[in-house]
């Protein structure tokens, strides 16, 4: 869904901030960016309120699309997300406005189905996200013995059904989302599978598994672990993350590779609580 031409006006009006990490990107990128992003902005399902974009220029020379930017639009209140990478600055830049683009569009699907999800009239195939196109950033395949964690981030944890976790994980480009499953009180992690379809894994806790409204397919129970222990698994494995149960806060946690190679972890903040 396009935004007509009476509104283009206000759509790309809006304030549109610049983040640079790295000396090679040059300044001429930003206006390049910027004219970019508005662009895409255009095909924005209601007013964008802000934007940033993030250009970064990897220093590590084994880096084969060194040149990474993203972009985060707030379309009236709802935060939408894209990221590419390239071998040179322009080159991710133009990815990231074709992505951008597309998530744009999907954005105004994913929402009419969320809105008529209980009716049971609206089926998965409206909002499939589809195959992830090449722009995506691949990862570097770095030993397993010079990995580390680089990045450590605790969340304050959203409480939502699974559907409304797939639509946040969509609309900010991610691969999994880590969340507090409202039927359950438990820790749980929605994915995107190769195809569009997407997979669900809850904590162990006592009771029946609830209905999900939309089918997902099965995700593995996370185990319980140690970052170390959960480190060694991952390296066993080609896998992008894994969704564990810290054994020291008994709380839900995502280690998971980053572009550069190395790790990052997501682990829940605040406790789960069941509304009485």
């Amino acid at each position: 869904m396009s935004v007509g031409a009476d509104d283009r006006r206000h759509v790309s009006d809006f304030d549109l901030e610049v983040v640079r990490a790295g000396a090679r990107i040059d300044d001429s990128m930003v206006p390049y960016a910027k004219r970019k992003v508005r662009a895409a902005a255009l095909s924005a399902p209601g007013p964008v309120l802000f934007g940033r974009i993030k250009m970064q220029h990897q220093l590590d020379p084994s880096l084969e699309r060194p040149f990474v930017v993203s972009a985060t639009l707030d379309v009236n209140g709802t935060p939408v997300r894209a990221h590419a990478a390239g071998h040179m600055a322009t080159e991710a830049i133009d990815l990231l406005e074709e992505r951008l683009r597309r998530q744009l569009v999907e954005a105004h699907q994913r929402i009419a189905f969320l809105r008529r999800r209980h009716t049971g009239v609206a089926p998965i195939g409206e909002w499939r996200h589809g195959d992830e196109p090449t722009a995506r950033p691949g990862f570097f395949p770095r030993p397993s013995d010079e990995r580390r964690v680089m990045r450590t981030k605790t969340v304050p944890m959203d409480r939502c059904v699974p559907e409304d976790a797939v639509m946040q994980m969509e609309m900010l480009d991610h691969r999994f989302h880590l969340f507090v499953d409202s039927a359950t009180g438990r820790d749980a992690v929605v994915q995107r599978l190769s195809g569009g379809d997407h997979a669900l894994s809850r904590a162990p806790g006592d009771g029946e598994e609830p209905h999900d409204v939309v089918p997902f397919r099965a995700g593995p129970q996370p185990p319980t672990l140690t970052l170390a222990s959960a480190i060694e698994l991952l390296n066993d494995t080609d896998e992008p993350f894994l969704f564990f149960v810290d054994a020291e806060t008994s709380r839900g946690a995502v280690l998971y590779r980053r572009i550069d190679g190395h790790y990052g972890v997501v682990q829940a903040g605040m406790a789960p609580t069941l509304s009485g």
